[in-house]
């Protein structure tokens, strides 16, 4: 029949395809990046292990639910690093809200609330309670500066960690969602779950 050979050799072919994307996929990490306890590296390895047609007698393949899991564990990452950018620009960008801008606003409200006379009295107890005011703020400023740098750090530093491991990753989640799209237009196609895609040849 024409059309069961077409649907085979159309099988096969996206068979084919997805097994090359995971060859792919599991070449992103090395066997101890693999072990790391973070969810794209956790999602790799279980593509990696997932088998297209399940051993055991079940029908349903985990090799979609585990494609499906290395998207959201992708999308994830791309949040994290992100969400790290956003961090070091909250705490040190010239904008009015970050927290840089919030030390300053708060150094020259205490410059306002010392009063001239009491700026230049060491015996008064406002200037005395203002130098201390002070002087904790600069420890503020000191630890945030400190903060900054360990995000911004291209030796370890929680940005440098994040993009590092983003960049290793060649695909982007548009990427796979294409191969999603793809596997449920089959799916749809033939009037099947796609968790059953493997199992129809």
């Amino acid at each position: 029949d024409d059309i069961l050979e077409h649907w085979v050799e159309e099988l096969d072919g996206f068979e084919a395809r997805m097994g090359k994307f995971r060859e792919d996929v599991s070449r992103i990490f090395d066997e101890e990046d693999r072990e790391c306890p973070n969810s794209i590296a956790s999602a790799i390895k279980a593509f990696e292990e997932a088998t297209w047609v399940n051993e055991g007698g079940s029908a349903q393949s985990s090799f979609y639910s585990k494609l499906v899991e290395f998207r959201d564990a992708l999308s994830g990452l791309d949040f994290q690093v992100e969400a790290g950018r956003k961090a070091s620009e909250a705490l040190s960008s010239l904008s009015g809200e970050s927290a840089v801008a919030a030390l300053e606003r708060a150094r020259q409200n205490l410059y306002d609330a010392t009063g001239k006379e009491s700026a230049t009295n060491p015996s008064d107890p406002l200037f005395i309670a203002t130098e201390k005011s002070h002087e904790l703020l600069n420890q503020v400023e000191s630890a945030l500066e400190a903060c900054v740098n360990y995000i911004e750090d291209g030796n370890g530093g929680l940005s440098e960690v994040l993009e590092s491991t983003r960049q290793r990753i060649r695909f982007s989640v548009e990427d796979v969602d294409e191969i999603i799209t793809e596997w449920n237009t089959l799916a749809r196609k033939h009037s099947i779950s796609p968790y059953y895609i493997p199992q129809c040849h």
